[in-house]
């Protein structure tokens, strides 16, 4: 794993840090004084941020590939139309050479969204067990 990547992940996992403690605040977790109770709201506060992760990673993923490539083309074909022609030669002519010019860029990792998301599922899991619903 490289530097990047643990950067990444630390500045995800702070960020669903600071989404599980607003959302065990709003769900009034604080004034909660059995262990049963607490370990419920704890459970929702680390599943809202794990869902919200992963479900972002999921998009990112898809966008990069597929139907979202071709609704991409269509709207910024359309979009040029009001440009000079001398502007509309920068840019590619089918979508061959759109895709091909997608690709030759580097794709978005999404890998530190993946395993922050997987780490406050698992932790949602524990608590979940912990709360006694199960």
């Amino acid at each position: 794993m490289s530097k990047r990547f643990w950067r990444n992940y630390a500045i995800t996992m702070l960020v669903c840090l600071v989404l599980a403690i607003a959302v065990y605040a709003l769900r009034g977790g604080f004034a909660v004084v059995e262990w049963e109770a607490q370990a419920f709201f704890l459970c929702d506060a680390f599943f809202i941020p794990a869902a919200l992760m992963l479900c972002v990673a999921a998009l990112m993923f898809v966008s990069g590939d597929g139907l979202f490539d071709m609704i991409g083309y269509g709207v910024q074909k359309a979009l040029r139309l009001v440009l000079s022609e001398k502007r509309q030669a920068e840019y590619p002519k089918t979508f061959y050479e759109y895709k091909k010019a997608k690709w030759d860029t580097a794709r978005t990792p999404i890998a530190h969204l993946v395993a922050a998301g997987l780490t406050f599922m698992a932790l949602a899991a524990m608590f979940l067990f912990f709360s006694g619903t199960v």
